[in-house]
């Protein structure tokens, strides 16, 4: 029941820190933010990576696959570690307002007009520093002050494009720091508890007729099992006979 409890609770949450980091990725696209791919791809694949890597390898005892889950887990956790490092690393103000002013002037340099248009609009607002700087529609051919006037809006684009950024890389942390926990969660179950996974296919065994035959706990910790509860009998006169030869 542990097993299961525990698998359904870790599908949910990869599910939805799946769901959140790829919000965080359309959200980056929409407001063209000089977010890094390799972020948005350790956020979108970690959740479901590790679900995989701890959980299901557990269920194949022998396989090659359950042999190299320790590989798999360390390498699953320092990933979780890059993406929220490179997260901490990029909300560090001063690296923040340098990467979103290249960004920006990168845009407004190549006449990016779809781009800074649907910051300024989505955002309400013009320019990046202040509603004259690098604004939409472009001042060489209609005026710095084209946005204001246009569209009355007196306020910038930094500061609330700044939080659009800040919210992503923020996701990044949530989504790597949640993830890191459902493998240490992992970790600490198999050392208190070892062998849980196999608890509840050691209990009960489904053969090709259907039947289901339940085991007692004396059974399972002692690795035999009986398709027939009438077999012990047969088994415990035959180490009896042999006792009795024994002591003759």
């Amino acid at each position: 029941m542990l097993a299961i409890l525990v698998g359904v609770a870790s599908a949910v949450i990869a599910t939805g820190l799946t769901i959140l980091a790829i919000y965080a990725s359309v959200l980056a696209s929409h407001f063209s933010l000089p977010t890094p791919a390799l972020g948005h791809i350790l956020s979108i694949l970690l959740p479901i990576s590790a679900l995989f890597g701890t959980y299901f390898p557990g269920y194949l005892k022998k396989h090659f696959i359950a042999r190299q889950q320790p590989a798999v887990l360390s390498t699953l956790s320092l990933l979780d570690t890059v993406l929220v490092t490179l997260a901490s690393t990029l909300l560090q103000p001063n690296l923040l307002s340098c990467e979103l002013e290249h960004r920006w002037r990168t845009m407004f340099q190549h006449h990016n007009a779809n781009a800074i248009r649907g910051i300024q609009d989505a955002l309400e607002c013009c320019g990046l520093r202040t509603p004259l700087d690098q604004p939409w529609p472009f001042p060489d051919h209609h005026g710095a002050a084209a946005c204001k006037t246009n569209f009355g809006r007196e306020r910038s684009c930094e500061a609330l494009w700044r939080g659009k950024e800040k919210q992503v890389l923020a996701i990044w942390i949530v989504v790597g720091a949640l993830s890191l926990a459902t493998k240490a969660m992992f970790v600490l179950l198999q050392r208190n508890r070892p062998g849980w996974f196999q608890d509840e296919s050691a209990r009960r065994r489904e053969y090709p007729q259907g039947r289901v035959i339940e085991h007692t706990d004396e059974q399972v910790s002692s690795g035999r099992y009986l398709d027939q509860p009438s077999e012990e009998t047969p088994l415990r006169s035959a180490e009896t006979d042999v006792e009795n030869e024994q002591t003759r």
